[in-house]
């Protein structure tokens, strides 16, 4: 299969880059307590959505597009904060974004892997 693998990395910046990025985790972070995961759709045009996996339907639908599962941030402390639960989770994010954004590329490397990959052509 043909993938835009530059125009799902500048899906994948776009995000990284923008509001969106921060605003995704605070949601999956807030899904998870309802056992609702949200996830980052890339598509080969260099846009994305940021979706709640109830929202994806059959991503065989959309072969050449990543779907990637948001990271969330660990709220066990939340109620040891001495603020409000929005300041926590902008100082937690504020404090791991390197590292949720060098977990996301790699995430994206595996799924760019994945859908790039093409069965051997086995004929006799």
């Amino acid at each position: 299969m043909s993938v835009n693998q530059s125009g799902l990395e500048k899906a994948l910046e776009a995000f990284l880059g923008g509001k969106d990025f921060k605003a995704g985790v605070i949601s999956s972070t807030r899904g998870k307590r309802q056992k609702t995961n949200y996830v980052l759709e890339l598509m080969p045009d260099g846009r994305y959505l940021v979706l709640m996996e109830s929202q994806v339907g059959n991503k065989n639908d959309e072969p050449d597009h990543i779907f990637i599962e948001l990271p969330t941030l660990n709220d066990k402390d939340l109620t040891m904060w001495r603020g409000n639960e929005e300041s926590y989770f902008s100082a937690d994010f504020a404090a791991k974004e390197e590292a949720l954004t060098y977990g996301l590329r790699n995430l994206f490397k595996v799924e760019l892997d994945r859908i790039t990959r093409t069965p051997a052509n086995k004929t006799r």
